[in-house]
């Protein structure tokens, strides 16, 4: 089997997916745009799902033990990887904060 592995940025993949130059491509997280109105050209199909994992100081995170609820967390002040990173998490932590009524945006 010879496996073809190709890079791009999340939206470069999906453009190339959209516009038929490639018959696939994987992402991280949908983009936020995706997650409001499907696109008529894209279908997404989970894969695998992965855990988020909060990394939390001990006295908190004996609060919440093994698991912990993002609402339970809303409160305290989200630190993620940046705007642009592959991974995409930047856009949807601000995604769900919006969702939930919250417009605060905190750089460190």
């Amino acid at each position: 089997m010879l496996l073809e592995v190709l890079e791009d940025t999340t939206d470069g993949v999906l453009d190339a997916v959209r516009s038929r130059r490639a018959e696939l491509g994987l992402v991280h997280l949908p983009p936020p745009a995706l997650a409001g109105a499907p696109d008529p050209h894209l279908d997404l199909a989970i894969t695998t799902r992965e855990p988020l994992i909060a990394a939390l100081p001990a006295a908190l995170a004996a609060e919440h033990g093994d698991r912990a609820d993002l609402a339970s967390l809303a409160e305290h002040p989200f630190l993620v990887p940046p705007r642009g990173s592959r991974s995409g998490l930047h856009a949807h932590t601000l995604n769900l904060g919006t969702a939930q009524g919250d417009r605060r945006r905190r750089r460190l």
